[in-house]
């Protein structure tokens, strides 16, 4: 498996003209539906940042099982700002994102342990836990419940059309980008 930190030059590499319509569709519809929920424009750029890298994601993860470090870490900050910007505090989110962080390593390891095999790449760990600065604690808990159930769905769907062997890996940064911006604006709006 491919190393997580990818260069730019390839990663760009990997996103055609058609990927990189993709990528500034949801970037400028995260932006757009930011900004149209009142927030701030600086704000509203970084959604439209998590749009754009979140796009980048679902397709590379999808094509390749790999989340590359150049597009869900610069998130972090990112979202921890978005925070400070709304006057919430900081504090919660940041012990979120520890906590997601924390818990998802030691249930992976213990996983392997047991089984053998990775539960989840460490690129799924990254992204779980960078979602714990974008996300209230009570949009968290809907964000991987959604995100599980829908790389459920990916899964079944890609191996019922697919007759030759079965694919076991499943791309699940490929349904925790896109369900990451959804309830991300979500909860966005709804925020008093």
């Amino acid at each position: 498996m491919r190393p997580a930190r990818t260069p730019l030059r390839v990663i760009v590499g990997w996103l055609g003209f058609a990927d990189r319509t993709v990528v500034a569709t949801f970037a400028a519809l995260g932006g757009l539906v930011a900004a149209v929920s009142g927030a701030p424009a600086v704000a509203a750029s970084l959604y439209a940042l998590l749009g754009g890298c979140r796009a980048a994601i679902m397709l590379i993860d999808f094509r390749h099982y790999l989340i590359p470090d150049f597009l869900s870490l610069p998130l972090l900050p990112a979202g921890l700002l978005v925070v400070a910007m709304a006057d919430d505090p900081v504090a919660p989110r940041v012990a979120a994102v520890a906590g997601l962080w924390l818990s998802l390593r030691l249930f992976a390891s213990l996983a392997y342990r047991v089984k053998g095999v990775d539960a989840f790449g460490q690129g799924d760990v990254k992204l779980i836990a960078v979602a714990g600065a974008w996300l209230s604690a009570d949009a968290i808990a809907t964000f991987i419940v959604v995100s599980a159930s829908a790389a459920v769905a990916l899964h079944l769907f890609r191996n019922h059309f697919r007759e030759s062997a079965r694919e076991s890996r499943v791309p699940f940064g490929s349904t925790l980008a896109p369900v990451l911006l959804i309830t991300a604006l979500l909860d966005l709006g709804i925020r008093p």
